[in-house]
């Protein structure tokens, strides 16, 4: 190894990274291949590619010894980042959930805060312009619009169980535009109604180059945001991939066929180059409104080519599913003017049947079966059934 050319030996070590952003620790990569010999060390500090992904966790340890753990962090971190040079940076920091930074007397870890915090606001200064990749934990949404606005190069964003945030202080919107921003996923966990919140911040983003939207959060999250929603996506008018995952929280949600069909009517009329969906929910009949829709309109979702629906809750599968399913996968099955041709197709639900009672099924509904298998012999990829194993 020691006779190996150095530009061999660096693409060797950027193969030794880990997938997820690595953490400061002596035990991974990149700081390990540094305590191997002085060639290697040499070599994995001459490389700013090596230091060019971070994870900064501030929500681990942070309880025992604050001061001594976080200033050995911040110095890490500006050794780290001054490693990686000018490179694009990619960066992942896990924050305290809010109940830990309150129940702990720990002021607030993120850097942008007013407040006393853990890492030295002067951290990223010369950082900011290369961050194109970014992932955060148990980010508030003050928090999350506070990164957008001091990263202006940034690609690809994911802010995974954010928070509404403990404080008093007013969240308000503001006007952002951020044309490099083409990837954003939003995962908010909480029962609690945040749908104010998740306005707020749509309402102040504008994202023209916006292709992949990624939404986890309630039924009622999402059925309460949708004119925020529908008008963010509409500045984002090129949107291509898109994925709502709803879950049920403790809020009563609206399951009326017309409430849905003008909320997904108003949704998806405003991603018009749309190709690829996929909707993870607790009912089913938010299934059978859109392929309503897929199947009586064509401005709706016109260039669609892919669509995954997982439905959590127990079906009991009927004849009238499949001829339901058969239709609007027939309506789509071939290009016509102005509308595009489905090309893959999946359902697939938690079933509540036995095997054998669908072959029952299957025998009466054995015509309706074999137009499916038609279909996917054309070139359809179709998926029809639980996780475990397509019936198609």
């Amino acid at each position: 190894m020691l006779s190996i050319p150095v530009e061999i030996a660096s693409e060797i070590f950027i193969h030794c990274l880990p997938h997820d952003p690595p953490k400061p620790s002596a035990s991974i990569a990149p700081m390990l291949l540094t305590a191997i010999c002085q060639k290697w060390r040499y070599i994995a500090l001459s490389d700013p590619r090596l230091w060019s992904t971070l994870t900064i966790d501030v929500a681990h340890g942070h309880h025992r010894d604050p001061q001594s753990t976080h200033y050995r962090l911040s110095t890490f971190v500006q050794e780290w980042l001054l490693r990686a040079g000018s490179m694009p940076l990619s960066v992942l920091i896990a924050l305290p959930s809010q109940d830990r930074r309150w129940s702990d007397s720990v002021s607030s870890p993120w850097i942008f805060d007013q407040k006393p915090c853990f890492l030295p606001p002067s951290l990223f200064t010369e950082s900011w312009d290369h961050l194109t990749s970014f992932w955060g934990d148990f980010f508030t949404f003050r928090e999350c619009l506070k990164l957008l606005l001091h990263a202006p190069r940034l690609v690809r964003g994911e802010f995974r169980d954010m928070e509404e945030g403990n404080d008093d202080a007013p969240f308000t919107s503001v006007s952002l535009l951020r044309t490099g921003l083409t990837d954003l996923t939003f995962t908010i966990p909480s029962e609690f109604d945040l749908s104010n919140s998740l306005a707020t911040l749509l309402d102040s983003l504008t994202l023209p180059q916006l292709r992949n939207l990624d939404v986890l959060c309630s039924s009622y999250c999402f059925n309460d945001t949708s004119p925020s929603m529908t008008s963010f996506l509409q500045r984002a008018s090129h949107m291509r991939y898109f994925t709502a995952r709803l879950h049920d929280g403790d809020y009563d949600v609206p399951h009326d066929d017309a409430v849905l069909v003008s909320l997904f009517t108003s949704i998806f009329g405003a991603m018009p180059e749309l190709t690829t969906f996929s909707l993870h929910t607790d009912w089913d009949n938010n299934v059978f409104v859109i392929l309503d829709l897929l199947k009586t309109s064509r401005a709706f979702l016109p260039c669609i080519q892919s669509i995954t629906f997982y439905v959590t809750c127990s079906l009991a599968w009927s004849c009238g599913f499949t001829q339901h399913i058969l239709d609007t996968l027939s309506s789509r099955s071939e290009p016509t003017s102005g509308v595009a041709q489905l090309l893959d197709f999946e359902f697939k639900f938690e079933w509540d049947n036995e095997w054998d009672e669908f072959e029952d099924e299957e025998e009466d509904d054995s015509l309706l079966i074999f137009r499916l298998w038609e279909l996917k012999e054309k070139g359809m990829k179709i998926y029809l059934g639980p996780p475990s194993a397509s019936w198609i």
